[in-house]
């Protein structure tokens, strides 16, 4: 998270001096070989002669609406029983990520364990799954957990899956594979090596709803200006934009 503010620092490095509007810029985060953007908004304010306090609102709306098709996908397929779960929509609620979309379930009927071209279906539904994740920041990376997970089969199918319990193993089943899959998925910004030169502190910060369920968040801390810090920033000026520097 540290290199979050690291940035704000480079990008304060090459701002027009007294500028009164939030700077902005642009960083890519990873998710699972897919690079896709964070734009993002930085306040900066003198907190003594060698410590900026900074605010860092970065807009997720890229990663929101790649979050369904990553976590999609059948999620057990056996001769007895096929899960498949596919997920449409996600929205913040706070510092929440709420997902909704459908779990398909199908039962079969085999002559023999694992004789696939003998099953045949007995039972299948296509019922609302309602998903709540938590999500933090943390060590440049965005992270997601399972908080909760609603299956509400409805009908005379639900009234048979609920009774066979088959409800509970399917919702046990599908919260497993979101857990496996939510810590599988790589979600780290890629961020230049000369920021780790900058001593950042964070003071709080987290997943913000920035209104109707758009995916963001808000850093705040301070960054300590000390002489190894300034170096590398100066070396990077003329990757982003500024005049280079013959520091040795």
């Amino acid at each position: 998270m540290k290199y979050f503010l690291a940035a704000a620092l480079l990008a304060a490095s090459v701002a027009p001096a007294g500028a009164a509007q939030p700077m902005t810029f642009t960083e890519r985060v990873e998710i699972n070989g897919h690079r896709m953007p964070i734009f993002m908004e930085v306040y900066l304010e003198p907190a003594s002669r060698s410590k900026i306090a900074v605010k860092v609102a970065g807009n997720l709306r890229a990663v929101q609406v790649n979050i369904p098709a990553l976590l999609s996908g059948v999620v057990q397929d056996t001769c007895e029983q096929r899960i498949a779960l596919q997920l449409d929509k996600a929205r913040s609620e706070g510092d929440h990520i709420r997902l909704l979309g459908r779990v398909q379930l199908i039962r079969y009927r085999c002559d023999a364990e694992g004789d696939f071209d003998t099953r045949r279906r007995t039972i299948s539904n296509i019922t609302q799954v309602d998903a709540l994740l938590h999500g933090q920041i943390r060590n440049n990376c965005l992270f997601a957990s399972l908080e909760e997970l609603t299956i509400d089969p409805s009908g005379l199918i639900g009234g048979v899956m609920n009774l066979l319990n088959l409800t509970e193993r399917v919702s046990q089943t599908v919260r497993e594979d979101l857990n496996a899959e939510l810590a599988d998925t790589d979600m780290c910004l890629d961020m230049p090596d000369a920021l780790k030169a900058l001593d950042a502190h964070i003071a709080q910060g987290g997943f913000r709803d920035f209104g109707d369920g758009q995916l963001g968040f808000v850093i705040r801390g301070s960054v300590d200006l000390n002489a190894e810090g300034v170096i590398a920033i100066l070396h990077m000026l003329p990757e982003l934009g500024g005049a280079p520097c013959d520091c040795d």
